[in-house]
């Protein structure tokens, strides 16, 4: 089985648990600081990906809740550090490929659905830096979901990059991490 096809399977899986009402309750507490770890795949996209094959993610969030509304759920101010290792192709002679980021993001998390599953969205600048070379500025967007248990939750999800170099960097993240409220 290849990597993303587990992180699809185990998101599909974890979105459909059923959930009491209680622990739903428990993990949208009024803690209005959060912080997450994360690991998972980066996996390259257009040019980038000619030279590279896909290796780990990593990466560690703090969130700032700065809203909450009952029915629109609530928006929080994220920042994180991430890594994110590729792997040259067997016939390119340059080393494997590595970026370093911290970004600074909006995330919406929106109201949980029946099963406890909160989805959100996410977006937002951010600085990266490679295994050699000066700093690049870049952005990201990503979409995911926290399902909760007790006093932490499960999070899992997928993020864009695009690193404004030339030729432009792109690459793909796909994690599953846990969330301490």
């Amino acid at each position: 089985m290849t990597r993303p096809f587990i992180f699809t399977v185990l998101a599909v899986i974890a979105a459909t648990l059923p959930l009491p009402r209680a622990a739903a309750q428990r993990a949208t507490s009024d803690r209005r600081l959060t912080y997450s770890f994360h690991v998972g795949l980066a996996h390259p996209l257009g040019t980038m990906d000619s030279l590279n094959d896909a290796n780990v993610h990593g990466d560690i969030d703090f969130s700032y809740r700065i809203s909450k509304t009952p029915i629109k759920g609530y928006f929080n101010l994220k920042l994180y550090g991430g890594l994110n290792q590729f792997t040259a192709e067997p016939f390119v002679t340059i080393p494997h490929e590595r970026w370093i980021n911290l970004s600074l993001n909006v995330q919406w998390v929106l109201p949980p659905t029946g099963s406890g599953l909160r989805p959100y969205v996410e977006a937002g600048p951010g600085m990266y830096w490679p295994k050699s070379g000066p700093s690049e500025k870049g952005w990201n967007v990503g979409a995911g979901g926290q399902i909760p248990v007790g006093v932490f939750a499960i999070e899992f999800g997928v993020d864009i990059h695009q690193i404004q170099t030339k030729p432009v960097r792109r690459f793909v993240t796909g994690q599953l991490g846990v969330l301490f409220h």
